[in-house]
């Protein structure tokens, strides 16, 4: 529950789609029974990194690559939380969670890239007639006006 608190805080300081994305993601986490392994990483590193994630992946995706990121940072994690800097300097911890952003992001722009992930911009088509490289067919020559 003090985890889930983290988490709030910085889900108000949220736009209403980010927030209403994160607060499944939240949801789904208090559900995942991997989270008992290591709550307090997994917590701290979506509470530094939330304010900088697109919410395009499916929340399952996003939730798999936290538990490896986690997983595979751990003691890098640790060590630094248990650090006198950490202690300073709380905010030294995106040195770290800066590289679970850049995961993410780069997923979501491959996916992109792919068509799996519509943004939602209008597509914009423009058709153009070379008029200056053939007459126009009905084109009246006369100097003299018919009405």
């Amino acid at each position: 529950m003090v985890h889930q608190q983290m988490i709030e805080k910085v889900l108000e300081r949220l736009d209403e789609e980010h927030a209403g994305y994160f607060t499944g993601v939240l949801t789904a986490l208090n559900e995942d029974p991997r989270v008992e392994y290591m709550p307090n990483l997994v917590f701290l590193v979506l509470r530094e990194s939330i304010q900088f994630l697109p919410v395009y992946l499916p929340q399952e995706e996003l939730l798999n690559r936290l538990f490896a990121f986690v997983a595979t940072n751990k003691d890098r994690l640790m060590h630094l939380i248990h650090s006198t800097r950490y202690i300073r300097q709380p905010t030294c911890v995106r040195e770290i969670t800066n590289e679970f952003v850049v995961e993410i992001v780069d997923s979501v722009l491959e996916r992109y890239r792919q068509g799996e992930i519509d943004s939602g911009e209008r597509a914009i088509h423009r058709i153009q007639w070379p008029y200056d490289e053939i007459e126009f067919p009905y084109r009246d020559d006369s100097d003299h006006d018919d009405d």
